[in-house]
């Protein structure tokens, strides 16, 4: 499916949704126009869903090839919570092989550990890292966020957001 760009870019708006663009959606002319609201969701906060999926993976160090995970937690089309196995940094560029649950198709992609986390939380059985995938055959991503949509949602770990803007506002209202 190409979405035609009056600059000649191609299917710029179709590989914004499936992959990273190297550029900003509004580059891209009028075809992806209606897509800057979901680039700015994306560049500050998850703006997609994560579904409890544990399968197979695989995530290794590019410079050294070290076995940084080997299990998913939960996974969504653009990323990864993954047990880890060892000393991952934040920023670490890594690939990472996933097995499509329930087949024997595994999805190769290429990533950045986004972050850590020492399992300290109520539940939480040891470290974690979050792996953000940058690169991914288009056709992958499409199966990969397919297939993961049958499992249910990641619950929220924390509680919502305060608008403490709005708290302070009832406070001043009230009479007293």
């Amino acid at each position: 499916m190409n979405l035609p760009s009056p600059r000649g870019r191609g299917r710029c708006a179709v590989r914004f949704i499936l992959e990273p663009l190297d550029r900003h959606p509004a580059d891209c002319g009028p075809a992806a126009s209606s897509l800057r609201t979901i680039a700015s969701v994306m560049d500050s906060h998850r703006g997609h869903r994560r579904y409890l999926v544990n399968t197979d993976c695989v995530v290794r160090s590019s410079a050294d090839d070290r076995l940084l995970a080997d299990e998913t937690l939960d996974l969504s089309w653009s990323g990864l919570r993954a047990r880890a196995l060892g000393g991952a940094r934040v920023g670490e560029r890594v690939r990472v092989s996933v097995r499509v649950p329930g087949s024997r198709t595994w999805l190769d992609a290429d990533g950045v550990v986004a972050r850590t986390a020492p399992g300290r939380r109520a539940g939480e059985r040891g470290e974690t890292l979050a792996v953000a995938l940058r690169r991914m055959d288009g056709m992958h991503r499409l199966l990969l966020a397919t297939v993961v949509r049958r499992f249910p949602e990641v619950p929220p770990e924390r509680g919502g957001t305060r608008d403490y803007a709005r708290a302070i506002q009832r406070i001043g209202e009230e009479p007293g």
